[in-house]
């Protein structure tokens, strides 16, 4: 089997309109959620990296990634990780 990677970006939205309590949940679920969508391509000998990106210095971004301020952060980051599949021209 060929190799299969697949990029799994984990965001957190702002938390103006929601308490913290459910934001903390929505994001256990989502995350929750990440890792099943990674298990059956890991499992097929895929490979699985998975960003959270508030780890990572990137914040406030929306399910619209590249429609918020910071998106060019999170294109240079898919852009690096293109590179490091040695999939980039």
């Amino acid at each position: 089997m060929g190799l299969f990677s697949r990029l799994l970006l984990a965001t957190m939205a702002p938390t103006t309109s929601i308490d913290s309590e459910n934001f903390m949940r929505t994001i256990a679920i989502a995350l929750a959620a990440t890792i099943a969508a990674a298990t059956p391509v890991a499992a097929a000998g895929g490979k699985v990296d998975t960003f959270e990106l508030p780890k990572m210095g990137i914040k406030g971004n929306t399910h619209m990634m590249m429609m918020d301020r910071n998106s060019d952060d999170v294109a240079n980051l898919i852009n690096e990780w293109i590179e490091k599949q040695g999939l980039a021209n």
